[in-house]
C-alpha cells in the first residue's frame, strides 16, 4: 500500500491540479501562531525539484473525488463518510517567513478507511478525498475534509493520516503526513515520517486541525 501511494503521489503532482474537488466559498483562516522561534523544519522526506500548481489555484479547497475517480453520486457519498474536519495552517520558511504560492497536494481515506472502491484484492482506486491548494499572499491554506479512518482491514493498523505533498520553487519538495496525537496506531511504528496534531471541536461539531508547515529553504 505504501509503495502504491507513493506512486500515486508522484503521478498526481506531475499532472497538476486536475480532478480537484469543489472549492469552498469562504476565505482562508487568519494566520496561525504555532511556528516557534527558529521554525524547525517539518518532519518528512525531501526531494529535489518542485511541481507547482498553476496560478489561480485557490488557497481554500474542499477535498473530493478526483485523480482515478470521477465525481458522481456514489463517489461523493463515499467522500462524505466521516466527521467533518478542516485543516488550516501557514507555510513558513526556516526563518519564519510566510511563503506565498506554495503547492499543497492532499489525499486521504474517508472515515471508513477507504481511498476508493476496492475490487478483489486490489487496494482501490484513488481517491475519494484529494485536492490541490496554493497558499495565499500570507502563506495560508485550508483543506475542508473529514477525519480519515484507519486502513480498512489492515492489522496492525497504521495511524490514521492525511498525505501532504508540499512543493515550492525555492525549497524543493516535501512529503509528510498529518497524523493525530493519541492514535493507537502510532505505537505500531510507521516508516513514513509524520506530524501528530490534536484537533479541536468547533461549535457546529466540525473538527479543526492546525497544521503549520516549515520548509528547509530559503
Amino acid at each position: 500500500m505504501r509503495l502504491w501511494l507513493a506512486s500515486v503521489l508522484v503521478t498526481t503532482l506531475l499532472v497538476g491540479a486536475g480532478g480537484c474537488g469543489p472549492q469552498a466559498a469562504r476565505s482562508v483562516s487568519a494566520p496561525s501562531t504555532s511556528a516557534t522561534a527558529g521554525c524547525p523544519t517539518t518532519a518528512g522526506s525531501w526531494q529535489g525539484g518542485a511541481d507547482q500548481a498553476p496560478p489561480g489555484t485557490p488557497a481554500v479547497v474542499k477535498l473530493g473525488p478526483g485523480m482515478e475517480l470521477t465525481p458522481n453520486a456514489i463517489t461523493l457519498a463515499a467522500a462524505s463518510k466521516g466527521t467533518p474536519m478542516r485543516v488550516t495552517g501557514v507555510v513558513y520558511s526556516r526563518t519564519c517567513r510566510p511563503l506565498a504560492g506554495v503547492s499543497i497536494r492532499a489525499l486521504q481515506t474517508n472515515g471508513d478507511g477507504e481511498y476508493g472502491p476496492v475490487v478483489g484484492d486490489q487496494p482501490g482506486a484513488c481517491c475519494y478525498l484529494q485536492g490541490l491548494a496554493l497558499t495565499d499572499g500570507a502563506g495560508r491554506y485550508e483543506l475542508d475534509t473529514v477525519r480519515p479512518g484507519h486502513y480498512k482491514g489492515a492489522y496492525p493498523a497504521p495511524p490514521a493520516h492525511i498525505h501532504i505533498s508540499v512543493s515550492h520553487l525555492g525549497s524543493g519538495h516535501l512529503e509528510t503526513e498529518l497524523q493525530f496525537a493519541g492514535d493507537p496506531g502510532l505505537k505500531n511504528g510507521r516508516p513514513d515520517p509524520g506530524v501528530p496534531v490534536t484537533p479541536t471541536r468547533e461549535a457546529d461539531g466540525t473538527l479543526h486541525a492546525l497544521f503549520d508547515i516549515v520548509l528547509s529553504e530559503p
